[in-house]
């Protein structure tokens, strides 16, 4: 028999309730290496999740950014000439070199899906300055039709003075802000971001371990978004892990970890 770690899900499956009592030795033995090699850490207590593993069953429209090209689905978002977008074996990375001068946005984005759906990702995020940087997901009525006069709704990390803040911001364009219906104050650089959308109504929750969610936003949003993307503002560098797109009724966590087997 091969000894095979598992992950949580997987085992859940597995071994169920046992009313049929048809537990092999071999389910026994995955369970076994599952808990001392968990997937994601190794010894016991550890875990079965690895934050960072590929989703264990990929939706379609999901990305990995890890082909070096953004690929046909995706487009650039750049009014102000201010970002580099990179793709490389390990994510997406979209560097806005705008002087604190004044914001400016600009990223990679996609056409918003049909009907509900959810989608995740994992931010990493570096200020080059102290006036309000900020990155995440985000939302625009039209980014490619009129890439500077697009109503613009952001999700994401910022930063006051120094300190960082989970920030949801209106813009009238890609550099006028309008207001911001929610600012916190957060002691993290990497967090979990989800926008999901149910008929007219948008929620946003952010984890910052991808295993426990916080809602902080539930509301219809003043324009119809057409597109959805990933987004740098002035003077920061956003590394964006994964792009998880689902329909809303799938609210898993964003990625589950493939098998590992041990020889």
């Amino acid at each position: 028999m091969t000894d095979t770690a598992r992950t949580k899900a997987a085992l859940q499956t597995l071994l169920a309730d046992n009313t049929s009592g048809d537990i092999s030795p071999q389910d026994l033995r995955d369970l076994m290496e599952s808990v001392a090699n968990p997937i994601g850490g190794s010894g016991f207590g550890s875990g079965l999740y690895l934050p960072d593993a590929p989703p264990e069953s990929p939706n379609g429209n999901d990305d990995e950014f890890n082909d070096a090209s953004l690929g046909g689905s995706w487009s650039e978002w750049d009014p102000g000439t201010v970002v580099t977008i990179t793709e490389g074996v390990y994510g997406l990375k979209v560097v806005n070199s705008q002087s604190p001068a004044s914001d400016k946005w600009g990223g990679a984005y996609r056409s918003t899906p049909a009907g509900d759906w959810s989608i995740t990702t994992k931010l990493s995020f570096v200020a080059s300055r102290t006036t309000f940087p900020h990155g995440g997901i985000g939302l625009g009525q039209d980014l490619s039709g009129s890439p500077t006069t697009s109503d613009f709704m952001f999700f994401g990390l910022g930063q006051t003075g120094g300190a960082n803040h989970v920030v949801i911001a209106n813009y009238s364009d890609y550099l006028n802000f309008s207001s911001a219906p929610v600012d916190e104050a957060i002691s993290v650089t990497s967090l979990y971001l989800r926008i999901s959308r149910v008929s007219t109504t948008y929620s946003m929750d952010y984890s910052t371990n991808g295993l426990g969610w916080l809602r902080i936003y539930n509301s219809t949003i003043g324009f119809t978004p057409s597109h959805v993307g990933l987004f740098a503002g002035s003077g920061c560098t956003c590394y964006y892990r994964f792009w998880r797109q689902t329909s809303t009724t799938a609210l898993d966590q964003p990625l589950l970890g493939r098998s590992l087997t041990v020889q």
